[in-house]
């Protein structure tokens, strides 16, 4: 521990973000790139946090700008980044409409804080089915539409989910 850090103590269990050289058993980070983290929390989770929810937060606030009672529409809902935006999401006053492939997915977004599910078909989609997915976005959003629509899945699902925004979403 460098002399003039503050905030910090040999042995605290801390995370850290660095450029490159993460993975080795040992680093040396600047104090300021480190973080407490709780007794509790396995190192495991405690890594991935800075990658998910620093990719929501900076999505959500830094380009979306999502304001409280603003929509907010998650693809890949029930990966870390897609959990992060739905908690982070809510943290910020939006209702969120969370969007997966399967029951069980949707089932975790709800559990992180979703207000409205979405279960989208998987694999190619047919224009129909494309039309289908906008008309279930647009209703699970309400007659607004979605401010704000988070998606890092891409490919099929985007189009429909754009179809879905709101006027100056």
């Amino acid at each position: 521990l460098g002399a003039d850090v503050a905030g910090l103590a040999v042995g605290q269990r801390v995370m850290a973000v660095s450029s490159w050289g993460g993975l080795a058993e040992f680093v040396c980070a600047p104090a300021g790139k480190v973080s407490p983290i709780p007794q509790t929390m396995p190192f495991e989770e405690a890594s991935a946090l800075l990658v998910t929810y620093c990719t929501a937060w900076h999505a959500l606030k830094a380009r979306a700008s999502l304001q409280p009672g603003e929509t907010l529409l998650v693809l890949g809902a029930s990966g870390g980044v897609g959990l992060a935006a739905i908690e982070l999401g809510k943290a910020l006053g939006a209702t969120v409409v969370a969007a997966a492939s399967s029951p069980e997915k949707l089932a975790a977004a709800r559990e992180s804080g979703a207000d409205a599910t979405v279960l989208y078909p998987t694999g190619e989609l047919t224009t129909e089915q494309r039309k289908e997915l906008t008309a279930a976005f647009k209703e699970a959003c309400g007659p607004r539409g979605a401010s704000v629509v988070f998606d890092p899945v891409g490919g099929l699902y985007s189009e429909p989910a754009f179809r879905a925004i709101g006027w100056g979403g």
